[in-house]
């Protein structure tokens, strides 16, 4: 099926199905321009999810403009905070969005277990590399985790990776998803500057050295500059990776020395669910918003 046919058969969808509101995530305009011609059109409320995106995909699509006159709620989960949408009067930001609530994770005996750590090891510091980047990225980490092995002998380290490596590291390698459940037990983690990398440590307080890999819309090196650098609430937790060899002169230097302490962070999820209730609850007629909160 061609671009074409599927750009197709989205608005045939949209158009006739029946929903109380419409999100977009991240492309305001659809993948592929299927949104363009018929958000305008429909009479419910509709939502943008706004990431961090290219800012020559903002400008070349006039998306500050779209965005402006279609979507009724803009929100922002922890990113995007530099895109010209950010300062758009219907913007709400909520805290980053995470795949588990704090209370929702398995326990620091259940975190080894996923790793495979056995209790002589828990006591060691733990490094996880976690390669959740393209296919052809695996072989970076996996050059950096030979180097990491034959150089820092007093450490345990571990490949979490969806993909198998090479034969090398299979002792080493965990596949296991969400990533989120396994780093909480890390000292340390290295990694991509994407979302959930990101914001997945930093809500377990993990320190990340975070690699910017480039990619065709996300902006990994500014989330990583941008956390680093913060004013409001600069991160003495993310540092920025650099070469190979500077990752393992990190690594002594940037791994936590503090106890495990208990997990607590605020899931911007919940929030962003209560931000759409009440755009869909104005939204309604006085008759029925009178019945949903009696």
């Amino acid at each position: 099926m061609g671009f074409e046919n599927i750009r197709e058969r989205v608005q045939e969808f949209i158009l006739c199905t029946y929903f109380d509101c419409l999100v977009a995530d991240t492309f305001p305009r659809g993948l592929e321009g299927e949104l363009a011609h018929i958000l305008p059109s429909l009479s419910i409320p509709k939502i943008l999810v706004h990431r961090d995106i290219n800012l020559k995909y903002i400008q070349s699509k006039n998306l500050t403009q779209f965005a402006r006159s279609v979507f009724d709620l803009i929100i922002i989960p922890g990113d995007g905070i530099t895109s010209p949408l950010a300062y758009l009067h219907n913007v709400k930001r909520t805290p980053p969005w995470l795949i588990r609530m704090a209370h929702e994770l398995p326990t620091l005996e259940r975190a080894y277990f996923i790793l495979k750590i056995t209790p002589g090891e828990s006591k060691t510091k733990l490094i996880i590399i976690l390669a959740s980047g393209r296919t052809d990225e695996l072989v970076y980490y996996e050059e950096l985790a030979r180097s990491i092995m034959q150089k820092q002998g007093h450490i345990v380290l571990r490949f979490l990776s969806p993909l198998q490596p090479l034969s090398f590291i299979h002792d080493i390698w965990v596949s296991h998803y969400p990533a989120i459940e396994g780093l909480a037990a890390a000292d340390l983690v290295i990694g991509g500057g994407g979302y959930n990398t990101v914001y997945e440590c930093q809500a377990l307080q993990v320190p990340l050295v975070a690699i910017p890999f480039p990619r065709l819309y996300d902006r990994q090196a500014s989330r990583i500059a941008r956390l680093i650098t913060s004013y409001e609430t600069p991160s003495k937790k993310i540092y920025l990776a650099g070469s190979s060899e500077n990752i393992l002169h990190r690594i002594n230097s940037c791994i936590s020395r503090t106890p495990k302490r208990k997990i607590s962070f605020i899931n911007g999820l919940t929030e962003a669910v209560a931000k759409i209730n009440e755009l869909l609850l104005s939204s309604l007629p006085l008759k029925s918003r009178q019945d949903q909160t009696e």
